[in-house]
């Protein structure tokens, strides 16, 4: 009725859009980091991903607001929030290890 998401009931699809959600933000948070400290000359190719990245960051905004911001009855279940941070660290540390 409100135009609100609802993300209470624990169902493992969840998984993997918060997942997804979390390494975005994840991943437009480093990049912008990288820009901001190295400077745009040498990042010029990351530009665009960053802004393509920032595109995403924006169409998660529903499953953010369920992951930290909302207190009701529609917030993304803790279980589905834990499962899911956990996979993008264990995705990150792999991802680092064959780099």
């Amino acid at each position: 009725d409100q135009g609100v998401f609802e993300f209470g009931v624990a169902s493992p699809m969840l998984v993997p859009l918060t997942m997804a959600a979390i390494l975005n933000l994840l991943s437009f948070t480093v990049g912008l980091m990288r820009i901001l400290t190295r400077g745009t000359l040498q990042m010029e190719g990351l530009i665009l991903q960053i802004l393509a990245s920032g595109v995403v960051v924006i169409n998660c905004w529903p499953v953010y607001e369920a992951l930290v911001l909302r207190s009701d009855k529609g917030r993304m279940p803790t279980k589905i929030t834990l499962l899911a941070a956990s996979l993008v660290f264990l995705l990150c540390l792999l991802g680092c290890a064959f780099v």
